[in-house]
Parts: C-alpha cells; structure tokens; sequence
C-alpha cells in the first residue's frame, strides 16, 4: 500500500504528478475538499469495466457508511487531451463518512493513473 500525495490546486493551476496504483490500495490525505484525478492509459480502453472504490471509515449521520464505488466511464465519455489520454475526477470525500486517511482500490490498477487534488478553496 501507498500514500498518494495530496496535490494543492493553485490559482496558477497544476500539473499532476500522477501515480500507478497499488493494487493493494492507496492511502490519501483527505481534508473534505480532495478529488481523484483518474487517467486512462492510452492502451488500455477495452476491457471490463473499472472501478475505484474509496473506503468508508465511519457513518456520516445519513445512514450511510458503506464504501464509494465509481464505474470509470468508457473513453469516448471523458475529456480527451491531445496526448489521447483520456480522464474524470472523483469525489469529493467529505471526512464525516471516509476521514482523514481514506483507502482508494482500483480494479485493475494497470489501466490508470491517479492523483490526489486538494479543490482550491478561495
């Protein structure tokens, strides 16, 4: 298991340092205001689907302390920059339901990247 770094959205904006998933999970720092920033790999669009599933660590008052789970959406559904690679964020994760230290698994860890983005909060 790894420590995803949370990255600061700027107003001067980012360039993501992405990472390979462990395939035993990652850790990430969670303030409330965290995204994932999830990357197809350019090779890797076919197949079965994908899913990024973010512990939960305690009830939120809703009911609910069950874990996230997304479908990664197929390519043609995303934002696709020049470099064909395709991506979508997820979340955020509000620290009542997943904390402050969340776990992030990926179904097939092979086929993305991640990153951790903290929002710009103004």
């Amino acid at each position: 298991m790894a420590t995803l770094s949370t990255q600061q959205f700027l107003a001067s904006g980012l360039l993501p340092v992405m990472a390979v998933p462990d395939e035993a999970g990652d850790v990430f720092i969670n303030d409330g205001n965290t995204y994932l920033l999830v990357v197809w790999n350019e090779e890797a669009y076919i197949g079965d689907p994908l899913t990024i599933t973010v512990s939960a660590s305690a009830e939120d008052g809703t009911g609910y302390e069950d874990d996230r789970v997304d479908i990664m959406p197929e390519p043609a559904d995303l934002i696709q920059a020049e470099s064909l690679e395709c991506v979508t964020y997820f979340g955020p994760y509000p620290t009542k339901r997943f904390g402050t230290n969340p776990t992030v698994t990926v179904s097939d860890p092979t086929r993305v990247t991640i990153a951790a983005i903290a929002r710009m909060v103004f």
